[in-house]
Protein backbone atom coordinates (compact mmCIF):
# COMPACT_ATOMS: atom_id res chain seq x y z
CA UNK A 1 0.00 0.00 0.00
CA UNK A 2 1.59 3.36 -1.40
CA UNK A 3 1.84 6.16 1.35
CA UNK A 4 -0.73 8.24 -0.48
CA UNK A 5 -3.19 5.72 0.27
CA UNK A 6 -2.13 5.49 3.56
CA UNK A 7 -2.33 9.08 4.28
CA UNK A 8 -6.07 9.23 2.52
CA UNK A 9 -6.86 6.64 4.87
CA UNK A 10 -5.49 8.61 8.33
CA UNK A 11 -7.38 11.84 6.99
CA UNK A 12 -10.82 9.64 6.50
CA UNK A 13 -9.93 8.38 9.84
CA UNK A 14 -9.66 11.90 11.86
CA UNK A 15 -12.77 13.21 9.60
CA UNK A 16 -15.07 9.78 10.68
CA UNK A 17 -13.96 10.18 14.26
CA UNK A 18 -14.58 13.92 14.26
CA UNK A 19 -18.25 13.15 12.87
CA UNK A 20 -18.97 10.30 15.09
CA UNK A 21 -17.13 11.15 18.47
CA UNK A 22 -16.11 14.43 18.68
CA UNK A 23 -19.11 16.23 17.34
CA UNK A 24 -21.23 14.22 20.28
CA UNK A 25 -19.41 15.53 22.74
CA UNK A 26 -19.10 19.21 21.20
CA UNK A 27 -21.93 20.93 19.22
CA UNK A 28 -19.60 23.29 17.10
CA UNK A 29 -19.60 24.25 13.55
CA UNK A 30 -15.70 24.13 13.22
CA UNK A 31 -15.41 20.56 13.43
CA UNK A 32 -17.88 20.09 10.62
CA UNK A 33 -15.50 22.06 8.63
CA UNK A 34 -12.57 20.68 9.96
CA UNK A 35 -14.26 17.02 8.86
CA UNK A 36 -14.76 18.35 5.65
CA UNK A 37 -11.34 19.92 5.31
CA UNK A 38 -10.13 16.39 5.97
CA UNK A 39 -12.40 14.38 3.39
CA UNK A 40 -11.05 17.48 0.75
CA UNK A 41 -7.55 16.37 1.97
CA UNK A 42 -8.02 12.56 1.57
CA UNK A 43 -9.99 12.89 -1.82
CA UNK A 44 -6.44 14.69 -3.04
CA UNK A 45 -4.61 12.28 -2.00
CA UNK A 46 -6.53 9.21 -4.15
CA UNK A 47 -6.07 11.46 -6.81
CA UNK A 48 -2.42 12.37 -6.73
CA UNK A 49 -2.13 7.99 -6.14
CA UNK A 50 -4.05 7.35 -9.47
CA UNK A 51 -1.73 9.80 -11.51
CA UNK A 52 1.13 8.68 -9.75
CA UNK A 53 -0.01 5.09 -10.73
CA UNK A 54 -0.59 6.46 -14.10
CA UNK A 55 3.25 7.76 -14.74
CA UNK A 56 1.35 11.02 -15.38
CA UNK A 57 2.51 14.88 -13.94
CA UNK A 58 0.54 15.50 -10.63
CA UNK A 59 -0.47 19.25 -10.79
CA UNK A 60 -0.67 21.45 -7.69
CA UNK A 61 -3.70 23.42 -9.34
CA UNK A 62 -7.04 22.02 -7.84
CA UNK A 63 -9.38 22.14 -11.08
CA UNK A 64 -6.54 21.24 -13.14
CA UNK A 65 -5.47 17.79 -10.74
CA UNK A 66 -9.26 16.99 -11.21
CA UNK A 67 -9.49 17.20 -14.44
CA UNK A 68 -6.31 15.38 -15.23
CA UNK A 69 -7.78 12.29 -12.46
CA UNK A 70 -11.35 12.21 -14.42
CA UNK A 71 -9.51 11.77 -17.83
CA UNK A 72 -7.14 8.96 -16.50
CA UNK A 73 -9.17 7.44 -13.38
CA UNK A 74 -10.91 3.98 -15.14
CA UNK A 75 -12.86 2.94 -10.93
CA UNK A 76 -16.29 3.21 -9.80
CA UNK A 77 -18.17 6.56 -11.02
CA UNK A 78 -19.49 7.27 -7.76
CA UNK A 79 -16.31 8.62 -6.66
CA UNK A 80 -16.13 10.97 -9.40
CA UNK A 81 -19.26 12.04 -7.61
CA UNK A 82 -17.73 12.09 -4.25
CA UNK A 83 -14.53 14.45 -5.44
CA UNK A 84 -16.77 17.02 -7.36
CA UNK A 85 -19.18 16.91 -3.95
CA UNK A 86 -16.62 17.39 -1.49
CA UNK A 87 -14.76 19.98 -4.11
CA UNK A 88 -18.30 22.07 -3.99
CA UNK A 89 -18.51 21.46 -0.92
CA UNK A 90 -14.84 23.60 0.21
CA UNK A 91 -15.69 25.92 -2.29
CA UNK A 92 -19.04 27.06 -0.87
CA UNK A 93 -17.67 26.95 2.98
CA UNK A 94 -14.38 28.62 1.61
CA UNK A 95 -16.26 31.73 -0.13
CA UNK A 96 -18.87 32.65 2.14
CA UNK A 97 -18.22 34.26 5.19
CA UNK A 98 -21.82 33.61 7.39
CA UNK A 99 -21.89 30.15 8.27
CA UNK A 100 -23.57 28.88 11.51
CA UNK A 101 -24.63 25.39 12.77
CA UNK A 102 -28.41 24.69 13.07
CA UNK A 103 -29.41 20.51 14.58
CA UNK A 104 -26.35 19.15 13.46
CA UNK A 105 -26.23 20.92 9.52
CA UNK A 106 -23.50 23.69 8.24
CA UNK A 107 -25.78 25.95 7.18
CA UNK A 108 -24.10 28.72 4.63
CA UNK A 109 -25.62 31.91 3.71
CA UNK A 110 -24.30 33.33 0.59
CA UNK A 111 -23.44 36.80 -0.40
CA UNK A 112 -26.77 36.98 -2.27
CA UNK A 113 -28.25 35.59 0.60
CA UNK A 114 -29.27 32.35 -0.67
CA UNK A 115 -28.89 28.95 2.29
CA UNK A 116 -26.75 26.03 1.35
CA UNK A 117 -27.04 23.36 4.01
CA UNK A 118 -23.92 20.52 4.61
CA UNK A 119 -25.36 17.91 6.59
CA UNK A 120 -23.72 15.57 8.85
CA UNK A 121 -25.72 13.32 7.59
CA UNK A 122 -24.11 14.00 3.87
CA UNK A 123 -20.61 13.98 5.22
CA UNK A 124 -21.01 10.62 6.83
CA UNK A 125 -22.59 9.00 3.83
CA UNK A 126 -19.28 10.24 1.95
CA UNK A 127 -17.32 8.75 4.75
CA UNK A 128 -18.90 5.52 4.52
CA UNK A 129 -18.47 5.42 1.20
CA UNK A 130 -14.88 6.56 0.88
CA UNK A 131 -13.81 3.75 3.37
CA UNK A 132 -15.78 1.43 1.36
CA UNK A 133 -13.49 1.76 -1.53
CA UNK A 134 -10.43 2.18 0.14
CA UNK A 135 -10.80 -1.28 1.95
CA UNK A 136 -9.78 -2.26 -2.00
CA UNK A 137 -7.07 -0.39 -2.37
CA UNK A 138 -3.63 -1.17 -1.79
Amino acid sequence: MGPLINSAKKEIMLSDHIIHVTMNMINDKKLLISALSHLDKAVKYLMENELRNAKKPVPSNRELLKKMFSEVYKGPKYILDIIEKIHEMMKTQEKEQICYLKERNLVIITNDYKTKVISEDEIKMIITQLKEFLRDKK
